[in-house]
């Protein structure tokens, strides 16, 4: 399509979205303190980029966000790379995550796992809550204090979600792999980070085969001199845990701890609270670090006003714990809602096996790859006529661009009526740069805008030598994002420091886009985040 061309609108917001979602809500709420008017969408945006920080701090309070004690202010120097956020606050992550846990949100479903291997687990946020607690009462027993990694070889589930949080609420530093990994490429990461704890399952179900792994994490433990503690989850039910003096078995860690609160304890906004990892494409993977206010800040800002995320919504993100959309999933709970995680393959026993599942569990946010709903086209999948799919209210797509027949096939045979949103980021900021909102209409085959607080630009130099639409385009962003000690760093001593420098995205990311018919960017491209 040419530049000069309009793409046909596919999906437009209503008016009771434009109202009552969370981000119309939020810009009323801002225009009641005396901000705006914000007449649409990219006024409100250009307002989150021209005031930073009162954009941040009113991110922050609005969605409801806690911490032992405020900041003195949002941005305490602004240098790329080198800001620094929230200079003077004390927070937690995990407390944040599990703000709702309790009151009359306790008995609420937190998540909900399927697996290829196990029945259906339920667990309320009192119940998960408890457990939270009683993990890191267990591995605080054995020595594991803020500052150290845990790390996890597990599937997406609920002890994926127990050991993240366990670990983030006594301050030490969470860090995952997928256990269809090999163990030398598990090593390759885990042994730069030097982890005190391991949680590893025994094995895993894919496509309806079983994988038993105890032996080869088994070598993996072995492989990590470094490590306290091993708690082997039964996956597969029917088979051993992993072997060894440091291992316990996971219910006999829980029982351990059984009784114990999560310290949730306060810690600085840049205190560590993931690892994740470079591809590896070039070398050895690098570890990218993240800090926890400003992701906090940022995700609160993507999943509750751009993915319009609540306390009565159900969310299921396919992914599994090698992938930034992992965590990205997790801190869903900061929302209130029901996280339906599932861990094998997305077609097995069918293509529409996924779908099935959206439409029994009432998910009113699904996401999922691009590379899926093509396959979904391609098999010329109808579950908009199959299943009812009533509750669905938006379609995340990431991981690739959706194609223009993509978009149609969701609108005409997939979920026509949900705000489709292909939403673009990296492992870097660990969240997002350009994507959904539900204030604005969707063209087939772009993605709606940049983010707010993302001031997101093509470069000069790439623009001059791509086609204006469907292009591979490098964007930079022209202000700090809010990333409150995120970057890479290659040895475990640097990663532990309390003092590991923030990172900011001052280089370029390569992302495709899709750029509107006036050949503007800013109504198609975002980058700008704490």
């Amino acid at each position: 399509m040419s530049h000069t061309e309009q793409a046909p609108v596919v999906w437009s917001p209503s008016e009771t979205m434009l109202r009552h979602s969370r981000m119309g809500e939020f810009s009323a709420w801002l225009e009641g303190q005396g901000y705006g008017p914000f007449a649409d969408y990219h006024a409100l945006h250009q307002w989150s980029i021209d005031d930073l920080e009162t954009f941040w701090a009113k991110v922050w309070d609005y969605c409801g966000l806690v911490s032992h004690q405020p900041a003195e202010r949002v941005l305490g120097k602004r240098d790329m790379p080198g800001a620094e956020w929230f200079p003077g606050m004390k927070l937690n992550f995990a407390a944040n995550l599990l703000r709702l846990a309790d009151g009359e949100h306790a008995n609420h479903e937190a998540v909900v796992a399927y697996c290829e291997t196990r029945p259906v687990l339920r667990r309320t946020y009192a119940e998960l809550k408890a457990d939270v607690g009683a993990l890191e009462a267990f591995l605080t027993s054995k020595g594991i204090v803020s500052g150290d990694r845990v790390a996890g070889v597990v599937t997406n589930g609920y002890e994926a979600m127990v050991g993240m949080l366990a670990a983030t609420s006594l301050g030490a530093i969470w860090s995952s792999a997928s256990p269809d990994f090999g163990v030398g490429a598990i090593l390759d990461r885990f042994s730069q980070i030097e982890p005190t704890a391991l949680i590893a399952v025994n094995g895993y179900g894919y496509g309806g085969k079983v994988f038993a792994r105890q032996d080869d994490f088994a070598e993996l433990v072995a492989g990590l001199p470094s490590l306290k503690c091993v708690v082997s989850v039964a996956q597969l039910p029917d088979q051993a845990p992993i072997s060894g003096a440091l291992v316990t078995p996971w219910d006999q860690a829980i029982a351990a701890g059984a009784g114990q609160a999560p310290s949730f304890t306060p810690l600085d906004p840049d205190h560590p609270v993931y690892i994740l990892y470079s591809s590896g494409t070039t070398g050895q993977p690098k570890c990218i670090v993240h800090g926890s206010a400003g992701l906090l800040v940022n995700h609160a800002k993507e999943l509750m006003l751009h993915g319009d995320v609540g306390p009565e919504d159900r969310f299921l993100y396919f992914t599994t714990c090698g992938w930034m959309m992992w965590n990205w999933q997790a801190s869903a709970l900061m929302t209130g809602a029901a996280v339906i995680t599932v861990d094998g393959s997305p077609g097995y026993p069918s293509l529409n096996s996924l779908w099935e599942t959206v439409a029994t569990e009432k998910v009113t946010h699904f996401g999922t790859s691009a590379r899926f709903l093509a396959g979904c086209r391609k098999a010329e999948l109808t579950p908009a006529r199959d299943l009812d799919l009533k509750d669905l209210r938006v379609l995340f797509s990431t991981g690739s661009p959706l194609l223009p027949e993509d978009y149609d096939w969701v609108y005409e045979d997939g979920a026509p009526g949900v705000l489709l949103g292909s939403i673009a980021g990296g492992t870097d900021i660990c969240g997002c740069f350009v994507g959904a909102t539900p204030l604005l209409p969707v063209r087939r085959g772009e993605i709606q805008c940049r983010f707010l607080g993302v001031d997101a630009v093509p470069t000069a130099t790439m623009a001059s030598r791509l086609p204006m639409a469907g292009a591979n385009w490098s964007v930079a962003s022209r202000c700090p994002p809010c990333r409150s000690a995120s970057g890479t760093t290659p040895t475990a001593p640097a990663i532990a420091a309390p003092t590991s420098k923030p990172s900011q995205v001052s280089g370029l990311m390569a992302i495709s886009l899709s750029l509107p018919s006036t050949g503007e960017p800013s109504s198609t491209v975002a980058p700008m985040l704490p």
